[in-house]
């Protein structure tokens, strides 16, 4: 696979200042060639011998302006698109997926979203910043597997296809508060709605959210610098979500919320020579990352950084 990208921005200052506009065209280019299969298992040797070539390009549009009603408060809106070509699995590879069989598709689209966002920003006292946003996106050629309706060795055949559309909304709450120079605290909460909207080969999906998407995370922390020794410590939270137990058949399962607390010390050793120690997960609260997959536990980080 080979990719090429051109990204063109500009950004202009109007109404003395009070509104700021940036506007971006990205050209995407993405190319498979040179791309063959080969194995010596049976059935899947069947497949074996050269894959075609096939090209994909897009243009992208960004559009963002934010306007200060006063020094300290201003809202923006944005716009923007994206693109996202398949992987080599998904283009190229025949064989078992989830213990299910699969074929290789190399006629797949690439994947486009079409995200908005509005937002505000608020400092009403020193020290103090409050922001809060909403945003909404829409996915179109989402790829899922969906069954061929033919088989191989008898059992049922499957492969990717771009037939989603698919629908992601919510909001996000942000606080950070400096108490003064050594001191500050920060919160944040987003929520995130996502649902399949279109899913003509397989309509029982149709409503339903998607994998791996938590509908509600928490962060929080506090900041302690001093010239002895700097300090941090951070709370997660993120709601139960939706694992695949077998993505080749749409099969799911939901995983439990978690909450976990890291705790990050660092120094400066001499100039630009920093040691940083950082423990994720500080009282060793396993949870599933996937439907079989336990989070490590408690994790311990030594960091030494030196910056030229």
């Amino acid at each position: 696979m080979d990719f090429y990208a051109l990204y063109l921005q500009d950004e202009i200052d109007l109404m003395d200042g009070r509104l700021n506009l940036i506007g971006g065209l990205r050209y995407d280019y993405a190319k498979l060639h040179d791309a063959s299969y080969f194995s010596t298992l049976s059935p899947f040797s069947s497949f074996n011998g050269n894959l075609k070539e096939k090209s994909w390009s897009a243009l992208s549009p960004r559009l963002s302006g934010r306007y200060f009603f006063l020094e300290n408060l201003s809202a923006f809106a944005s716009y923007g698109r994206g693109f996202r070509a398949s992987i080599l699995d998904d283009l190229c590879r025949f064989g078992i997926l989830w213990g299910i069989y699969k074929e290789a598709n190399p006629d797949l689209e690439p994947e486009t979203v079409d995200s908005f966002e509005i937002g505000v920003d608020y400092k009403p006292l020193a020290g103090i910043k409050l922001s809060a946003s909403l945003f909404y996106s829409l996915g179109r050629d989402f790829l899922y597997f969906v069954p061929t309706g033919r088989t191989l060795a008898d059992r049922p055949l499957y492969r990717r296809e771009n037939i989603g559309r698919v629908e992601i909304y919510g909001g996000e709450l942000d606080a950070s508060y400096a108490l003064n120079k050594s001191i500050s605290l920060f919160a944040n909460y987003t929520y995130n709605h996502t649902e399949i909207k279109s899913f003509p080969r397989n309509s029982s999906l149709e409503g339903t959210e998607f994998t791996n998407s938590p509908r509600h995370q928490v962060k929080a922390g506090i900041n302690w610098l001093n010239r002895y020794l700097n300090a941090g410590a951070y709370y997660h939270y993120k709601s139960g979500q939706l694992v695949y137990t077998n993505e080749v058949t749409q099969t799911t399962k939901k995983i439990p919320e978690y909450h976990t607390m890291d705790l990050k010390v660092w120094r400066k050793i001499v100039k630009n020579l920093t040691a940083t120690l950082t423990i994720q997960n500080v009282f060793d609260k396993q949870h599933l990352e996937s439907d079989t997959d336990l989070s490590p536990g408690r994790f311990i980080l030594g960091e030494l950084r030196y910056q030229f």
